[in-house]
């Protein structure tokens, strides 16, 4: 985190940027878009900004873009809030906080090691052989729980 290193008239003029990056989208007419459309395109380029130079901790700058949309004008709370109760984002949570325990115990560390060790000569050969085990295993488990136990290979 190279952002302790910066003072704090630095991460002032970081998040400064990121206004001045919500403005200048938001100034021009884009065709095809309205004006609630612009407005989301601003709150996403100043959030990418914000995630990418780490101006602001990650979590207030989630928190930031999720009640910037309410407060802006772009969705009502209700419908801003009610995406995130979907019943796909309580899976994936759920099969994230089940993938944990497999880091925890070392299963994910042992597959990566064994297929290091027996396909990892070439780029070619490890990058077929994560496809092909990733593939293997989505027909028998959830894509989600395969991209989650791949998550630290």
């Amino acid at each position: 985190m190279w952002l302790i290193l910066l003072t704090r008239g630095a991460r002032l003029w970081l998040v400064l940027g990121a206004v001045l990056i919500f403005a200048w989208i938001i100034a021009y007419d884009l065709d095809g878009l309205d004006r609630k459309g612009e407005l989301a395109l601003g709150v996403f380029a100043a959030c990418l900004f914000l995630w990418t130079t780490e101006a602001l901790p990650l979590m207030i700058t989630s928190i930031l873009a999720l009640v910037s949309f309410p407060a802006l004008g772009i969705l009502e709370t209700k419908d801003t809030f009610a995406l995130f109760g979907h019943e796909v984002t309580f899976f994936i949570l759920g099969v994230f906080i089940l993938a944990s325990p497999l880091q925890r115990s070392g299963l994910s560390t042992r597959i990566a090691v064994r297929v290091l060790d027996r396909f990892g000569h070439t780029p070619q050969r490890l990058l077929t052989a994560i496809l092909t085990l990733a593939a293997g295993m989505s027909c028998i488990m959830s894509c989600h729980a395969v991209a989650a136990m791949f998550f630290p290979v």
